[in-house]
This record gives structure tokens, sequence and C-alpha cells, in this order.
């Protein structure tokens, strides 16, 4: 079997999985699981977020969404175009602030204050919230991206990994300008969003540098210098859908068992997760997406979002 014709049938044997609307787990409130408890919940499903810390999250405290103005690929287009939408409808100043930039939309997010927003939105449709651990025992469990998740991402090790980075956070004075991108040291991102301010430094950057980066810049503003991590994987795009049984160990694997119409998908776990640097961007499309697709409404993103499925990690 081709490989697209495998991803079809693996998205034919979770299309309106959940058509019976069966409770919902998610490991972490961070970006995609609240997302994704927000367009779950929209369609009737009970939802359990759980999350062991306080408040889940990413520490980076300012993100862009819908920044690039090349031309990328579809699945990044399509997105942009929901997230533009979405973001649109919420941005008051404080938590979204919209810019125009030759004729498109971009966004600056205070990501804290977002979170917080999103968290009270889901909770209007009733999404219920745990701070102790997800659990397999949780059937169907769902992974997104986060500390909370990462005990559930080792079978998909060779795929995904946690990256290191530093970023600096500053509180700026009124007269303080804005540092165009082009004065930092390459792969170095600057975000500014009122009279908050944000360098996401290179990857390989170590401690000292960056200290010194945010320093050189702006030398009197009060600043904090954050260290995290976060899930990614090699092809920096999402991984969405049923993790594989533990007998599909590579693709020849995957297509004999599909020939022989044995189950293939492991029910418990859905992944959605490893958004990477876009998380902002590819999230509210997926998460309103696999929702759809789960529950059994046609949508035109088959090809897109079969795409995604962590099969495109086994070996040939």
């Amino acid at each position: 079997m081709q490989r697209s014709a495998i991803f079809h049938e693996l998205w034919q044997q979770s299309f309106a999985h959940f058509a019976k609307r069966p409770q919902i787990h998610i490991a972490g409130a961070g970006v995609s699981g609240l997302h994704l408890a927000f367009f779950l919940a929209q369609r009737g499903l009970p939802v359990v977020v759980h999350e062991p810390a306080r408040c889940g999250g990413l520490r980076i405290p300012l993100v862009f969404a819908c920044h690039s103005l090349r031309r990328r690929h579809v699945l990044w287009e399509t997105a942009a175009d929901f997230s533009r939408h979405w973001y649109a409808q919420c941005a008051d100043g404080r938590i979204v602030r919209i810019h125009q930039h030759e004729g498109k939309s971009y966004f600056t997010i205070h990501l804290r204050h977002y979170l917080r927003w999103l968290r009270a939105q889901v909770a209007k449709f009733g999404v219920r919230f745990s701070m102790g651990k997800a659990s397999l025992d949780y059937t169907p469990l769902f992974v997104a991206a986060g500390s909370a998740s990462l005990d559930f991402a080792h079978n998909f090790r060779a795929a995904l990994f946690q990256l290191p980075g530093w970023e600096s956070y500053f509180r700026l004075a009124r007269a303080e300008q804005i540092i165009p991108n082009t004065v930092l040291d390459r792969g170095a991102k600057y975000l500014q969003h009122g009279l908050r301010a944000a360098i996401i430094h290179p990857k390989n950057s170590s401690q000292d540098a960056a200290y010194q980066l945010a320093k050189s810049l702006h030398p009197t503003a009060r600043h904090a210098l954050f260290h995290g991590e976060r899930l990614t994987t090699r092809d920096r795009n999402p991984v969405v859908g049923f993790a594989l049984n533990d007998r599909i160990t590579d693709f020849r694997a995957l297509a004999r068992h599909l020939k022989q119409k044995q189950p293939v998908l492991c029910e418990t776990v859905f992944f959605f997760t490893a958004m990477g640097y876009h998380a902002m961007t590819y999230t509210p499309f997926l998460a309103d997406r696999t929702a759809r697709w789960l529950i059994g409404e046609n949508i035109a993103e088959e090809n897109l979002l079969g795409m995604l499925t962590p099969a495109r990690f086994l070996p040939p």
C-alpha cells in the first residue's frame, strides 16, 4: 500500500470515533490542551483536563501568531487563515494585539493572560480540571504538548524530543523603542506587546550569551531570563492522531494489518502535540478540525490532517 492510502485508511478508522460522545481526558492545560478542550466541549463532548501544575502552559510570556509573510506549506496557510479570524475576535490590546503588514494581519499574544482567558471559556462548556496526573487508565486520553504529557511520549522518542531554549522578558519604560529583528543575532526573535517585550534567543545560546544580549538591548529595563523546554518533532510539524498498537513496528507491518482488516489503532491514546514555534498558528485550526473529524463531520482537510498521523514516523 502507498503511504497516502495508509493515511486514508487510518483516517477512516478514526472518523466519527466519538459519535457517542464519550468522556474525554486531556493531559496538559497549555496551548494545545485548552484549544482542544474548547473545540471538543463546544461540540458536546464531556471533557476533563489534567494539569498537575497550578497553571499549565509555556513559561514564555509573549508569542507570535500568523506572522510569516512568506508563502508556506498549505497546512500553515490554511491554519493561519483560520487563526486570524479566531484571534481577531479576542484582540483587545491587553491579551491579543493585532498588527497589519503588507495587507495581512499578525498578532502578538500575552500568553499567560490568553491561557487564563481560554480556560474561562472552556469552563463555560462544563470542562472540568484536575490537578492529578493523567493516567492511561483513562479512555480515551488525549496527549497534548507539555510537561503533563511527556510521560506518554516515550513510544515516539524517535519522532518527539525536548528542545531547550532561552527567552528574555522585559518590562519597558514608555520611552523605549522597538528593537528591529535585523539587529539581533541570527536566529533570535524580538516581540513587543505594549510595555512588555521578549527575545527568543537562538537555540544554541548559552545562559551568559543570552543574558549579555538582553542587557545590551535594554540596559535599563527590568528583565528576567527564562529557560524552558518544549516538545517538538524532527520535521517541525504536529502529531495528530491515535497511537498505533504495539504490534505495529514499521510500515510493512502496518500495511499488512490494514490489508487483513486487523485493528491497528491504540484507541486509548490520541496525540495532539509538538506544535513547535508556530503553535499559536497551528493549534486553533487543528483543534477545530480534529473535533469535527472525531464526531463525524465531513471536512475538506482529510489529506492535510492524514499526513500528520504518528504513523508517518514508522520506518519503511
